[in-house]
């Protein structure tokens, strides 16, 4: 198993795309409490998308005040 962790800037795009490309599988992490972050994180789902990687989606976070994962998962 190798873990490839990709930078959540905007400025790294074509970076997280690349790695993309050489992925089997990927694992979307995302804040419970500050929830998905609209630009960054829906541009990485559609690469992944694009590159038809099998991904699946994990809240972290879910020990802190003000964590809601309902309403993450509806976003």
């Amino acid at each position: 198993i190798n873990i490839i962790e990709t930078p959540d800037h905007v400025d790294f795009t074509i970076e997280v795309e690349r790695a993309l490309r050489v992925l089997d599988g990927a694992i979307l992490v995302i804040c419970s409490v500050g929830g998905v972050q609209i630009s960054q994180s829906i541009t990485v789902d559609r690469q992944m998308k694009k590159y038809e990687v099998p991904r699946i989606a994990f809240t972290n976070k879910l020990d802190r005040i003000g964590a809601d994962q309902w309403k993450v998962l509806n976003q």
